[in-house]
């Protein structure tokens, strides 16, 4: 199956329309760090891999992810 038929990717695409593995990542670590959910190094490596890590623990991550301020920058970035 697709990654792109995942929660997480259907829910960041409906909110943020475009996005990186970058910002991906720095919003997994952040998750990660602050709730202690373990982030493996393999999780890491590609934006499908990242996808499948947010979405098998999406019932965990989504009520977290829906109380983030999303800034953006001038520059395209996320805050």
């Amino acid at each position: 199956m697709s990654f792109r038929y995942s929660h997480a990717y259907i829910y960041f695409k409906n909110r943020f329309d475009t996005f990186t593995k970058n910002d991906l990542l720095g919003l997994a670590n952040v998750l990660s760090f602050t709730w202690g959910i373990k982030l493996e190094r393999k999780d890491k490596r590609s934006k499908k891999s990242l996808f499948k890590w947010f979405d098998n623990k999406w019932d965990t991550l989504y009520p977290l992810i829906e109380n983030f301020i999303v800034i953006s920058t001038n520059d395209g970035n996320f805050l």
